[in-house]
């Protein structure tokens, strides 16, 4: 049991160390011109192709009527939805002031695996979930301002209040990626999901007559080290999701931001305050609150 409880934090954390390359290479692409709906496609499919051969063994075991495809499509077209949003999110605001507030999906996670699997939280979860909202205060906290004004900015700010959206349709696709592995396993789910999600930008970029996208950013070297980053954490969530609970994964993976929060500092020379620090710093603490002490 300790070795299993160990394996699931390991591959939480290093799901959370690729999300944040991912995240990292896919600003840069966005900078060199690369539209937010190249990026999501190229992450998901060449994550896809990675895969792929090593899922050809397994596909024959697995059954025709267990309805894991029902999963498959409800839950890849959720998240399709909310991948291209996280793009835009990333195009419109800085990397340390956007990805951070994904901390928000274990808030977001108690309460909708409450209506969906009969979860309650518990005390440590509602603590949790005020550290998490304090973080965000300091986060976007600025002098002069009073104490609901920097939620304000939260939800005003383009990029922060898109990404506010993404982490709450996260919350929802994590529940059908965790049938989904029930069904299935992690290898072959993680394939599936991103090739399904790749099929539905492709038919967005056949309707709206943007295929020659494909070629022009085909050699980009942020789109290769994104899409290989994206395919390494959905593998590491989608194992560490078989062997421990949603809630608690899925805080683990948000200390992302603490990396994010330094790969702006370091790599796109974004500004790094003392209150942004001390607000990532709180938003984890959150996260471990939920975690543990469930």
């Amino acid at each position: 049991m300790d070795r299993i409880f160990e394996s699931w934090i390991l591959l939480a954390l290093s799901s959370s160390l690729f999300e944040s390359l991912k995240n990292l290479w896919s600003k840069k692409a966005l900078e060199e011109g690369a539209p937010a709906l190249m990026v999501a496609f190229a992450t998901r499919f060449v994550s896809g192709l990675f895969f792929f051969p090593l899922v050809l063994p397994q596909l024959q075991s697995l059954e025709a009527n267990n309805q894991w495809w029902k999963w498959l499509l409800i839950g890849a077209a959720l998240n399709a939805l909310n991948v291209f949003w996280f793009m835009r999110a990333l195009a419109k605001g800085a990397l340390s002031s956007t990805e951070p507030i994904m901390n928000f999906t274990p808030f977001f996670l108690l309460l909708t695996a409450s209506f969906f699997l009969k979860e309650y939280p518990t005390l440590g979860g509602i603590v949790g979930m005020i550290f998490i909202l304090l973080g965000a205060w300091l986060l976007n906290h600025k002098p002069g301002f009073r104490f609901w004004q920097p939620f304000m900015e939260l939800l005003q700010a383009p990029g922060p209040r898109l990404m506010l959206g993404v982490a709450f349709v996260a919350s929802l696709t994590t529940l059908f990626d965790k049938k989904g592995i029930l069904l299935t396993s992690p290898l072959v789910w993680t394939c599936a999901v991103n090739f399904t999600i790749s099929f539905f930008y492709l038919v967005v970029l056949v309707f709206q007559q943007k295929l020659q996208l494909l070629f022009q950013f085909h050699n980009n070297k942020w789109l290769l080290l994104a899409a290989l980053a994206n395919g390494l954490s959905s593998l590491c969530q989608m194992a560490a999701l078989s062997l421990a609970l949603t809630a608690y994964v899925i805080s683990l993976k948000r200390t992302s931001a603490i990396f994010s929060l330094f790969w702006g500092y370091y790599f796109l020379k974004e500004f790094l305050t003392l209150n942004q620090l001390v607000g990532v710093l709180v938003m984890i603490a959150g996260v471990l609150i939920i975690t543990f002490m469930q």
